[in-house]
Parts: C-alpha cells; sequence; structure tokens
C-alpha cells in the first residue's frame, strides 16, 4: 500500500495564507483571516474479527 504524504510544508501553508490575506487587503477589506486545512486519516472497520472495510483520506481545506 502507498504511503500517503501531506502536499505542502508548513511554510508553503504559511505563504498560501500570507499570499490570500494580501490580496484580500489590497481588494479593499478591513481586515481578513484564513484557515488552512490538511489532513490525512484511516478508517477501519471490523466485523466478526476480520477486516470489513479499510479506507484512507486526504483532505485539504481552505
Amino acid at each position: 500500500m502507498a504511503q500517503l504524504e501531506f502536499l505542502y510544508t508548513q511554510a508553503q501553508l504559511q505563504d498560501i495564507a500570507a499570499t490570500i490575506i494580501q490580496k484580500a487587503l489590497a481588494a479593499g477589506a478591513s481586515s481578513a483571516q484564513v484557515e488552512l486545512s490538511e489532513s490525512i486519516s484511516t478508517d477501519v472497520e471490523i466485523l466478526s474479527q476480520e477486516i470489513d472495510n479499510f479506507e484512507t483520506s486526504h483532505e485539504n481545506q481552505l
């Protein structure tokens, strides 16, 4: 099974957030707030002591 890796480093996420805030302020916003999230999760369901379902997901949110 392939190992999932994050798409962005912490520094890249900070740069993206700073760029979004700069653009909002340049467009006339009096203030701006950004929330970025990246997560990797694995869910395993067991039924009768056997693996019934195995799911891995990778999610990005802005």
